[in-house]
């Protein structure tokens, strides 16, 4: 076994007609696969998390004190979608997925 956990299997010597002679080195990882499910994890919990910010300033918009129905809906989604909310969805996503993360992990 080498470094972070891959194996390394002896070189083998194939004879394959259809795709001729092939020698294989048998190097392979399997924590990449569990790292790129990891990274999707990651990518899908905190989109969702931007998506609930997001929906919740759009229905904030529409309410009685909103603007929203009086200005329509491509106003709101315009008003909303601004570089400031977009760091505060995207540090809120984030800090949400650490505390979802240690929560998983300590139960």
């Amino acid at each position: 076994m080498t470094s972070a956990g891959c194996h390394r299997a002896p070189l083998q010597y194939s004879r394959n007609k259809s795709a001729g002679d092939k020698i294989t080195s048998g190097t392979f990882c399997k924590e990449f696969p569990e790292m790129k499910k990891a990274i999707w994890r990651a990518v899908i919990e905190a989109g969702f998390i931007v998506f609930l910010f997001y929906s919740n300033l759009l229905m904030g918009e529409f309410s009685r004190s909103g603007k929203g129905r009086e200005m329509g809906l491509a106003w709101a989604v315009a008003d909303i979608l601004t570089p400031a909310n977009f760091a505060i969805a995207i540090a809120a996503a984030l800090i949400g997925y650490v505390v979802v993360e240690f929560l998983r992990n300590k139960f």
